[in-house]
């Protein structure tokens, strides 16, 4: 309260001086806001372009990890493309089993970088709690820490803010999730007194180092805003406070996301480097559109998929590739890249997904204005805007059906047929849980696109096809019938004669198959078996089947699985070379 007092009393005091000396030399000296930024704030402002860096982080290795081979693996946006005989099949996020390496950046790397320029801003100014750059970081801050927690579950958030160590008490996802709604609460405060007093909703020496909105505070309100009606929307079948937050949000004057030219994101340009997703596209070669988003986008014939994604080098059609199926460099030309151009801003909320946040406000009968229907279609029309699609009226009115999956590349490398049978059109009369499903998510960070919302059984295709693969990799967690195998093996001799003829051999999962239309679940696998003698190599040919049931999970079963009835169906020389 006393720094907006200083405000008062010296902008009162510039007015008392103006009138007295009529014209003065002095002018800019009593007019300049006392708030406004100047030489010595230079460190501060250092400190936010920082954060800004790092809420969906720019440097290229750091992006993939965090963003692009866990969640757009995970969000079944983007597949792997980097051969998997290359290291690439283990520790990975898709084949859940990920190793320490991979694991700790999404915690790591925004937890070290957003909490270091946090604390060095506040230790900058003077009074932090009642300062509109101190309300900006905040803001920043929550917009990096609610994907953290949404990935981590308890982290450490009001301990960190004295504390530079990882190992701070973590706090649970409940008391972050209201620590955060209280700062983008009291950041917003802030940010309306200070363009009440200063009459302007633009700060114009802090356009160099806001890449987000060029110093622009009334589109830091409305991202706020939004941020506080995504973090409502995330905990509404948790929290009896959700429909509050929400409503609160929407019904602030200041508003939420509603325009394109709201959108909250970053300009790499200032970065001095592009965006990150094109080095992993054109230069690593790391990525593939995943076979899921272009299933949808084909089935829908949503005029956005050639925004998204290239054709295929091979046929100029457009194919993903399967999340966690065996890959391979050399299939490059199968499948579909994203698109992507060096300057592409790093998109963190667009009033695409605001739309959709509201239209299930309104399924679930809360307080906004429009129904769910209206709001969902202006999510779509935003969209289509922000992508400079056309024929969004004929997309809207929609009724096709997902379909099944085919892979360019191999006939029996495919997936069942979805069991959605949601369209694009809105329709009424579903229920409100089956409206859900058509609302939001996020594709990768770049906008939103009509999907359907997953849960845990979702992922039960990935995780059966892995319990597989690795159980072919280290034979365990079957029934007996995988046993009998090992037992007649060791019988023959089969393992003695390995040893004693100095022979290697390991084996490639190519491709896991799973059926889940009856239970138990049936999976059919191709492999390559390579045996290694001195005198020559043999390739062979493995195809197996076997039945999963549903297990409890654990650290030795993370998965949640185990085989039975585990049968060799094929088992034949493919060729052999002389070394």
């Amino acid at each position: 309260m006393r720094k907006y007092m200083n405000i008062i009393n010296r902008l009162l005091f510039g007015a008392v001086a103006l009138a007295a000396l009529s014209c003065t030399g002095n002018f800019e000296t009593y007019n300049r806001n006392p708030d406004q930024p100047s030489t010595i704030d230079r460190d501060v402002w250092d400190y936010i372009k920082s954060m800004q860096y790092n809420v969906i982080p720019t440097v290229k290795n750091q992006y993939q990890i965090v963003e692009n081979v866990s969640g757009g693996a995970y969000g079944r946006y983007f597949a792997y493309a980097k051969s998997t005989d290359a290291g690439w099949n283990t520790g990975m996020f898709a084949f859940y089993r990920i190793a320490n390496d991979w694991a700790n950046p999404p915690y790591e790397v925004p937890m070290t970088n957003i909490y270091s320029n946090w604390r060095a801003i506040k230790a900058e100014l003077e009074e932090p709690e009642d300062d509109y750059r101190m309300a900006l970081a905040q803001i920043i801050r929550v917009a990096a820490m609610q994907r953290v927690t949404d990935i981590q579950g308890p982290i450490p958030y009001r301990t960190m803010e004295n504390n530079d160590d990882l190992t701070a008490p973590y706090q649970s996802q409940e008391a972050v999730y209201g620590f955060m709604l209280e700062d983008l609460d009291h950041a917003v405060n802030v940010l309306e007194t200070y363009i009440t007093l200063a009459g302007t909703d633009v700060v114009a020496e802090a356009a160099s180092a806001d890449y987000v909105y060029n110093g622009n505070l009334a589109k830091w309100i409305r991202f706020a805003n939004s941020l506080k009606l995504r973090l409502a929307m995330r905990i509404s079948n948790v929290s009896p406070d959700a429909e509050r937050y929400a409503e609160e949000a929407v019904a602030h004057p200041y508003g939420v996301i509603e325009s394109n030219a709201d959108n909250a994101s970053l300009d790499v340009s200032q970065t001095n480097d592009q965006n990150p997703l094109r080095w992993l596209v054109e230069d690593y070669s790391d990525v593939h559109a995943a076979a899921e988003i272009v299933t949808y986008m084909k089935s829908f014939d949503d005029p956005r998929l050639s925004k998204y994604f290239n054709p295929a080098v091979r046929d100029s059609e457009y194919h993903g590739s399967r999340v966690g199926a065996y890959s391979s460099s050399q299939w490059k030309d199968y499948y579909s890249l994203p698109k992507t151009n060096a300057l592409d801003r790093l998109m963190w909320m667009n009033a695409a997904e605001v739309a959709f946040l509201k239209a299930e406000m309104a399924v679930n009968g809360w307080d906004v204005t429009g129904d769910a229907k209206t709001l969902y279609e202006e999510g779509i029309r935003l969209s289509f805007e922000q992508y400079q699609a056309e024929n969004y009226t004929s997309y809207i009115a929609g009724t096709a059906a997902p379909t099944a999956y085919s892979d360019p590349r191999r006939a029996n490398n495919y997936t069942p047929g979805t069991a959605y049978s949601v369209t694009v059109a809105w329709d009424g009369a579903l229920s409100a849980e089956k409206q859900r499903e058509k609302i939001y998510v996020l594709d990768g960070g770049k906008s939103l696109m009509l999907a359907l919302s997953q849960d845990l059984s979702q992922n039960r295709p990935a995780e059966a096809r892995e319990h597989v693969r690795r159980f072919h990799e280290l034979f365990l967690l079957a029934d007996k019938s995988a046993y009998n195998y090992y037992q007649d093996f060791a019988e023959k001799g089969f393992y003695n004669r390995l040893i004693a003829g100095n022979i290697n051999q390991s084996l490639q999962v190519d491709s896991v198959v799973c059926n889940f239309d009856n239970y138990p679940y049936q999976a059919k696998t191709y492999a390559r078996q390579v045996i290694l003698r001195e005198s020559n190599v043999t390739e062979r040919s493995l195809v197996t089947v076997c039945r999963l049931v549903n297990a409890t999970r654990s650290d030795d079963n993370p998965n949640g699985f185990t085989i039975e009835g585990f049968t060799i169906v094929e088992n034949r020389d493919i060729s052999t070379v002389e070394r």
